[in-house]
């Protein structure tokens, strides 16, 4: 942008217009976005919002989004029930750009639509309807009355239900993600030139040379064993299998059958056999995304940057040239093999504001690999479903499911469309291959201490073995590790992430050397952490959990006797609030009670997960309050009826969600905990160098300042509020600078075994 350059408040309507339509004609939607581009900032024309650039006020405040809204409202003809909609729609996303969908009618029978659409004075109306260019009108009016707006709305809604709103409200927030993008790409490419250039500077490989580079790395692997064999079988049959059209699809595999590649080679050759844009792998943990994400820059080498990790723990280096162009496709995901969490793509669909939205459209025609499907927390099973379900059947996805040990996420009430054939089927003689532990239930009626478990693992150390504890919770696994001798490996999320992954990376090559390793963890190496053990003793779980954790049991087969999996009772651990954990107890005992020949096998799965599924459907829908998220974004019978009670009839709305209050509500992780800077690795001195900056005055939304917090989280635990408190007042936590909100350890009681060394009743 040259100096003192402005940039017309006509050419940014028409630029993000024209961008927005080339995003939303991927569906089917273009001249409903191009609608929505030339009317999101109609409102800047209004002489307070000229006087507030000319004179560079920021402090005041001008209402710039509604006007367009209202000029919607007073412009599309309204015949038919599809006008209605229509007009609704339009005018609704396009005063939501900044702040994102806002409630049509609050959870208390508020009109918030009509507050907005019905003050004239508030969006400067009689002044701005005199200033717009009568071209721009006639075409604008003309485009808006023309009937291709309703007839786009028609062609989706004709592709699920008409009465199901919530497909319709993941519709508009399509239709949302597509304007934030297109207007902040309109406006950084005036602004910012070379951020611009850069961003569009990222070339996409031939989809044919990736898959390439894949078979020829697979060729290159000699296989050596029985199990090697199964796994190129697998493999071969994912890409025989990318041969079907779009859908979803399941890889319900055992443990150590080679997902992660064997989902590879079926993503890049369905991508190439029907042209998708992009691959993105769902993951629930960040430490599955470091494993994964590696492997798969090691096999394409030279073209590593053409993955890009996006999760809280990741941060990109502006100054590192190599990842110039690709930290622009962060923000909304304009890459083509993405990394992300679980956390981030339902933050996609279900969050506030915009930020998350605007990448939205860009899960439009991608191969969506959901690996360890089975972690999905309950609550957000039919939200997940109804996600999947809208980008799989409006926006032309492929999703595949994968797991050890598959829930029926078919068979709930909001239900997933699986295609019931799967991608891979195995021979028994193949499935025996799998079956590399025994499982052994040693419930003692009285249950199991700490040092009766500790007692247990030395026992199968001093047997030559190399011996994995998992507990169920952080004072479980520090209790039980406390008492045993010798050299021994700790896991938890009290120790910070680059903690985390160094114990990981020692442990794996303590294993490699045949030592007799020792390591108690809470769950989180259940699911995607590549280790391999002569024994696991697993604290009472759910089924699942269990199924996992003998993942970690002779995964290689490579013993001459199978593994052993050895279930306790642990009664030290205080799970009695902890929800989950107790409710999958519950079910896995009753499923073992029952005696299945495999107690981890198929028969028991499906026994474990009917039975878990039936008590907790209830808490499918996200719960809270006295209604739930699938209520809100859909039928909104509360708000309905709060309306009807205040006005004394029923909305004439035809869209009454309450889009912003399910946003704000809405958390894939339930947590009020804080993160606390450590010092371990590096962290001592990235708090030194947020001090400086944030001391400086410099605002935490600061480019740099950002990234240095992102940096910061890998070397951060978190806590909880009261926690957080206890430090404080103890002089051990302190924040780098008053009033930032950011937090670290001044006097540090971080274990450099077990990291965060404070009591907590807490998992």
């Amino acid at each position: 942008m040259a100096e003192g350059s402005l940039q017309t408040v006509y050419d940014h309507l028409k630029g993000t217009a024209a961008l927005s339509s080339d995003i939303g004609s991927k569906i089917g939607m273009a001249k409903t976005c191009e609608a929505l581009g030339l009317t999101h900032d109609l409102g800047k024309l209004s002489s307070s919002f000229y006087k507030k650039i000319l004179y560079g006020d920021r402090e005041s405040t001008v209402d710039h989004s509604t006007f367009g809204a209202q000029f919607v409202k007073d412009t599309m003809t309204k015949n038919t029930d599809m006008d209605c909609l229509a007009e609704e729609a339009v005018s609704l996303v396009s005063m939501s750009h900044h702040s994102g969908l806002i409630d049509m009618i609050t959870l208390d029978g508020k009109d918030e639509y009509g507050r907005r659409i019905d003050n004239r004075k508030r969006s400067n109306y009689d002044d701005i309807i005199t200033r717009i260019e009568p071209n721009f009108r006639e075409n604008l009016i003309n485009i808006l009355n023309s009937g291709i707006l309703q007839s786009e709305f028609e062609n989706i809604i004709k592709i699920f239900p008409q009465e199901d709103c919530f497909n319709f409200g993941l519709l508009l927030r399509y239709l949302l993600s597509c304007l934030v993008d297109a207007d902040r790409l309109n406006t950084e490419e005036f602004c910012s030139k070379d951020d611009y250039n850069k961003r569009c500077g990222y070339k996409y490989v031939d989809w044919s040379e990736l898959v390439n580079k894949l078979d020829e790395y697979i060729s290159s692997k000699c296989p050596t064993s029985r199990l090697d064999d199964v796994r190129n079988h697998i493999s071969k049959q994912c890409k025989v299998s990318a041969e079907r059209g779009n859908g979803i699809y399941s890889l319900n595999l055992p443990t150590g059958s080679g997902k992660t590649l064997a989902s590879l080679r079926f993503a890049l050759n369905h991508a190439l056999i029907n042209k998708m844009e992009r691959i993105v792998y769902v993951v629930p943990y960040t430490s599955i995304i470091d494993q994964n994400a590696n492997d798969i820059k090691d096999i394409f080498r030279e073209l590593r940057d053409l993955v890009l990790e996006h999760h809280s723990n990741m941060a990109v280096d502006d100054r590192d040239e190599n990842r110039s162009s690709l930290r622009f496709t962060v923000d909304n995901w304009d890459s083509q093999i993405i990394f992300t969490t679980m956390v981030q793509f339902l933050n996609t669909f279900f969050s506030g504001g915009t930020s998350t939205v605007r990448r939205m459209h860009n899960l439009t025609r991608s191969v969506i690999i959901f690996d360890e499907i089975q972690a999905l927390p309950i609550k957000c099973i039919n939200l997940f479903n109804c996600a999947v379900n809208f980008i799989t059947r409006v926006c032309g996805a492929t999703a595949v499911v994968c797991t050890a040990t598959q829930p029926p996420l078919d068979e709930v009430k909001k239900q997933l469309f699986l295609d019931r054939t799967p991608l891979v089927e195995l021979s028994p003689e193949m499935e025996e291959v799998f079956k590399r532990v025994i499982v052994k239930n040693m419930h003692k009626k009285d249950g199991w201490n700490a040092e009766q478990i500790a007692e247990l693992i030395t026992e199968k150390r001093d047997e030559g073995k190399s011996v994995l504890f998992i507990a169920n919770t952080k004072r479980g696994a520090r209790n039980v590790f406390s008492l045993l001798g010798g050299d021994k490996f700790h896991l938890s999320t009290n120790m910070c992430p680059a903690h985390r992954k160094n114990v990981i990376d020692a442990v794996r090559k303590d294993l490699k050397d045949n030592k007799n390793t020792l390591c108690v963890s809470t769950q989180l190496i259940e699911a995607g952490v590549d280790m391999d053990f002569n024994v696991v003793i697993r604290a009472m779980a759910g089924l699942d959990s269990i199924a996992q954790s003998a993942g970690r049991c002779n995964r290689n087969g490579k013993m001459s006797e199978p593994g052993e999996v050895l279930i306790v009772n642990f009664i030290d651990e205080r799970v009695q609030m902890l929800e989950d954990i107790t409710k999958g107890r519950r079910a896995a005992e009753s499923a073992l009670q029952r005696n299945f020949s495999d107690p981890i096998g198929k028969e028991a799965m499906r026994w474990y997960y009917s039975s878990l599924f039936e008590n907790r459907k209830h808490e499918m829908d996200y719960p809270f309050e006295s209604t739930t998220l699938i209520n809100i974004l859909s039928t909104n019978k509360q708000a309905v009826r709060e309306y009807g009670r205040i006005e004394g009839r029923a909305p004439t709305y035809m869209i009454r969600q309450s889009f912003k209050t399910a946003n704000d509500k809405f958390s894939v992780i339930d947590s009020n905990k804080i993160g606390v800077i450590t010092e371990y690795g590096e962290g001592r001195k990235i708090s030194e160098e947020l001090e400086k900056m944030i001391s400086g005055h410099t605002s935490r939304k600061n480019p740099e300042v950002r990234n240095m917090l992102r940096e910061a989280q890998k070397y951060s635990v978190e806590v909880f509020e009261n926690q957080l408190s206890e430090l404080v007042k103890r002089g051990i936590v302190c924040e780098v600078a008053e009033g930032s909100g950011v937090y670290r350890m001044i006097n540090s009681v971080y274990d450099e075994a077990t990291g965060l060394d404070v009591e907590q009743s807490e998992a």
